[in-house]
């Protein structure tokens, strides 16, 4: 059972990362919000791992903290709870907050995350309040990670401008593609995302538009804003 990675970030895909561990790639599927602060490839990471396992699967999911973790293991303990809806309900709801949304009762709230109606909100509700009231914060002590400005998108080398216009489209449409992507595994439709997407294209500064973490950090607030709303 794997509990815990420490190594570099090799690769950034749309849902995941592949962290680089003394020569070894393992991929590692994570919430949304952890990709958001997640660092730049080359640069060193530390996860909490759920390794899941069937007879024709092993999927290693991670998190940034130790209580998003047991969140997400909490959530898949409930009967019909797959990895791909916890991943969506940790993905705009930390634990924290998550902990909130079930003690206090806000079955709208989870209602509006993708794959979840009201009979399945109602049962998540009753089945993991005994075990949200039980939930730790206190996690175990692991070497803190400072990312700082390694999170951020990589810029672009100078070129001419016309050559530098050309480019930073096309980095914006593959920016644009990544987070559309995330965004729809999980279970949003295009008449959720397509709004949120051409408004921060429209009203983010140009310099930041072009990095992926930058744009589905505004998406998944303008969610979690529209979640907030319809409660």
């Amino acid at each position: 059972m794997i509990e815990h990675l420490s190594g570099k970030v090799f690769s950034r895909l749309p849902g995941s990362l592949i962290i680089d561990i003394n020569g070894v790639g393992y991929g590692v599927e994570m919430p949304l919000s952890a990709l958001c602060e997640a660092p730049a490839p080359g640069q060193p990471i530390s996860v909490w791992v759920d390794t899941y396992v069937r007879e024709d699967a092993l999927r290693l999911f991670g998190f940034l903290t130790f209580e998003d973790r047991q969140a997400f293991m909490m959530l898949r303990s409930v009967s019909g709870i797959g990895p791909r809806i916890a991943l969506a309900i940790l993905s705009t709801l930390d634990a924290r907050t998550l902990r909130q949304t079930v003690l206090q009762n806000k079955i709208g709230l989870l209602e509006s995350v993708p794959g979840i109606g009201r009979r399945t909100a109602e049962k998540l509700i009753l089945d993991l309040k005994p075990k949200m009231e039980k939930l730790s914060f206190a996690a175990p002590t692991i070497t803190s990670i400072n990312y700082g400005e390694a999170g951020r998108g990589r810029p672009y080398s100078a070129m001419s401008d016309i050559d530098g216009l050309d480019a930073e489209a096309d980095q914006l449409e593959a920016v644009v593609s990544d987070v559309r992507s995330a965004l729809t595994n999980l279970g949003y439709k295009d008449k959720e995302i397509n709004p949120i997407l051409a408004g921060i294209i429209r009203e983010t500064d140009s310099s930041l538009k072009k990095e992926f973490q930058t744009v589905l950090k505004s998406a998944l607030k303008s969610l979690r804003d529209g979640m907030s709303v319809g409660t």
